[in-house]
């Protein structure tokens, strides 16, 4: 028999200002932050010491329609990063976790160009991101 299968799910993220958030062109996503990490459908955001409440904050209310928003304490103990996470682990989790649930991203058109046009996506906990074909083949 032959398996194929997938690592992961993808998401075709359209190509409008809807769909893409663009954290380098909105001042109040990157107040407060000093470096934007992970994919376009989950972001880790790593906050200027003593800004992590007010960064969170901000996510939460520009994005709590369309994205899970977790403080890293909270993303760790709702489980997003497994049952455990290795103390050497923890430190490279954003300060402010941002996971989106409906069709959209968060790109960084100035300083992530080339992902930025990249149409398909993945990283979050949609059911279309996690779950993967499995095809078997036998003669």
């Amino acid at each position: 028999a032959l398996y194929i299968t997938a690592d992961h799910g993808m998401v075709d993220v359209p190509f409008d200002e809807e769909h893409r958030i663009d954290v380098d062109e909105d001042w109040e996503l990157r107040a407060g932050v000093a470096l934007l990490g992970g994919e376009g459908r989950a972001r880790h955001v790593y906050a200027v010491p003593g800004a992590e409440a007010d960064v969170l904050t901000c996510w939460r209310e520009v994005l709590g329609e369309q994205f899970w928003v977790a403080g890293r304490d909270e993303a760790i103990a709702l489980g997003w990063f497994g049952d455990t996470v290795d103390e050497r682990v923890y430190g490279r989790i954003g300060d402010v976790v941002a996971a989106a649930h409906e069709d959209v991203a968060l790109v960084a058109s100035v300083n992530e160009p080339l992902e930025t046009r990249m149409a398909g996506m993945h990283g979050s906990m949609t059911p279309a991101e996690q779950l993967v074909p499995l095809l078997e083949v036998r003669t």
